[in-house]
């Protein structure tokens, strides 16, 4: 994980190839960065980052993490044993590390 000073523009193709990822991917990541207040889009300008103290980061990912269990539990009230089941099984062949995989991007997150 790296960390970037506040007011570091960035730009996708610069992220792109940093990364090693697609543009899509990049797009993704700084929306859901900018949702989280860590960024801030400036048009064709690229994007900044934001200052955030490590106190608010830490009650952002504390609030984010109690809202998505959250919302894992409403969506699984209604499953039966037999989704559980599907569900483990998915799991189980998506979550093989990635040296067992022939391809780099194995492992997917939950």
């Amino acid at each position: 994980m790296r960390e970037l000073r506040a007011g570091k523009s960035l730009t996708k193709p610069q992220i792109g190839r940093d990364f090693g990822c697609s543009q899509a991917t990049v797009c993704a990541t700084l929306m859901r960065l900018q949702e989280e207040g860590l960024v801030k889009k400036r048009g064709y300008h690229g994007t900044t980052v934001t200052r955030n103290l490590l106190a608010e980061g830490v009650l952002m990912a504390e609030i984010r993490i109690k809202f998505e269990m959250e919302g894992v539990r409403h969506a699984t009230e209604a499953l039966s044993d037999d989704d559980f089941s599907r569900i483990r099984t998915a799991y189980r062949k998506w979550m093989v590390p990635p040296k067992r995989r022939r391809w780099r991007y194995a492992t997917i997150s939950l």
